[in-house]
């Protein structure tokens, strides 16, 4: 490692240029996928698929991802110790990306509603998807080279901010995409792309190579242990908090029957992303598997209390502490990884964390979504779903510790 990393490490810092830089990636990750969300159905309804057909070019692109990302961030693993960076897969995919991201309206000169070439676009998106998933994991995975563990909470606390930010603006920016029309909006999200990665790269000198730390090999057995406390928690987080907004959106109209609930929703997400910030120096300081167990805690509690004995005097401060003890939860998942898998596979554990967050979009809607779910059943399963979360970080600790 270079002189400045190891004085990171010796002073437990965190590198904030390399982390802004990471998170201008992230954000140029979800501005794409925005974009390409916004214009797909207005893509493919001209060539004569039905309206369904977009949902269900998701669902198969989700399912993909599944298994491609975990691969992607074990390749990356490798590449990190044969040639002491994961740059080279991380710019293959940002190049097949940006490239098949430009392709997307491009084919619309080729397909013909119920012609055969039409079928070009969905390949072209579904290329596009994979080629996403091939540097998303690996560049999640070069964090640890800009924090010590006890401080990736601090900078994990700054791509969730940029993340939930662009994740509650996300509705209100689709009407103004589709105003730039297909080439501007596609081509500005491939350029932002690029520049991002460019930026990024520039803060982050190759290491020379090194093989994996003899000590930190660990058995089969232990490794798929902690590979699936990642899944779980991913999944969990997921689930909790879809389960969670039907909780909030529900509640919130016991003492505001007139409560405006897309704006109800964007300030809850805002508010999550703004509370990743103090979350995470909580968390540097408590310690992230105790910081996300007392977040856990307190979000069960208040969302059981909210789904059974909802109280219209107590309904706001009950989404203000669930909003505190959430962030603790959401800015801890990723840092748990750190401690659920060893050092060398640090890209295979964030592969397994995003193709699981896929798994558990894609399982929601055949599970629940067809289902008339009231408030108290909300609340019961947010709160299992968290438990499940709790559950998995207690006994990744514990065995840990042994």
């Amino acid at each position: 490692m270079n002189d400045s990393g190891n004085s990171m490490w010796r002073n437990r810092l965190v590198l904030w240029r390399p982390v802004l830089g990471l998170a201008a990636v992230q954000a140029s990750i979800i501005l794409s996928w925005v974009i390409y969300r916004a214009y797909l159905p207005q893509l493919l309804t001209p060539l004569g698929f039905p309206e369904s057909f977009p949902a269900r070019l998701l669902l198969i692109e989700s399912l993909l991802g599944i298994a491609m990302e975990p691969m992607m961030g074990g390749l990356s693993d490798r590449a990190k110790y044969a040639i002491g960076t994961r740059f080279p897969l991380i710019s293959l995919g940002v190049i097949l990306s940006s490239a098949s991201f430009l392709l997307i309206p491009a084919t619309l000169f080729v397909g013909t509603p119920g012609g055969a070439l039409r079928w070009v676009l969905p390949c072209v998106a579904v290329a596009w998807a994979l080629a996403m998933t091939v540097f998303r994991a690996p560049v999640m995975a070069l964090v640890m080279h800009y924090a010590a563990v006890p401080e990736l909470p601090r900078a994990i606390s700054v791509l969730v901010l940029v993340a939930g930010t662009m994740g509650a603006i996300a509705p209100f920016s689709t009407q103004f995409l589709l105003s730039l029309g297909p080439w501007i909006a596609f081509a500005a999200g491939s350029l932002v792309m690029l520049v991002a990665v460019k930026v990024l790269r520039s803060r982050h000198p190759p290491e020379p190579p090194a093989p994996p730390p003899a000590e930190a090999i660990v058995p089969l057995p232990s490794l798929l242990l902690g590979l699936g406390a990642i899944s779980g928690v991913s999944m969990g987080v997921h689930w909790g908090l879809r389960f969670l907004s039907g909780v909030l959106s529900e509640a919130i109209v016991i003492p505001y029957p007139d409560a405006n609930l897309k704006i109800v929703t964007f300030l809850f997400g805002l508010a999550v992303a703004v509370g990743s910030v103090p979350a995470g120096i909580v968390a540097a300081k408590w310690g992230n598997s105790r910081a996300i167990l007392v977040g856990v805690a307190v979000t069960v509690y208040l969302v059981l209390l909210m789904g059974f004995v909802p109280q219209p005097g107590g309904i706001v401060a009950a989404i203000v502490g669930i909003v505190a003890a959430f962030s603790l939860v959401n800015n801890g998942a990723i840092p748990f990884i750190f401690g659920a898998v060893p050092p060398h596979r640090i890209g295979l554990g964030m592969g397994t964390y995003f193709g699981s967050l896929g798994a558990a979009a894609s399982l929601f809607e055949p599970l629940f979504g067809t289902q008339a779910i009231d408030l108290a059943d909300r609340a019961t399963y947010s709160a299992i779903a968290f438990l499940a979360v709790g559950l998995c970080v207690a006994l990744t600790e514990v065995r840990r510790r042994r």
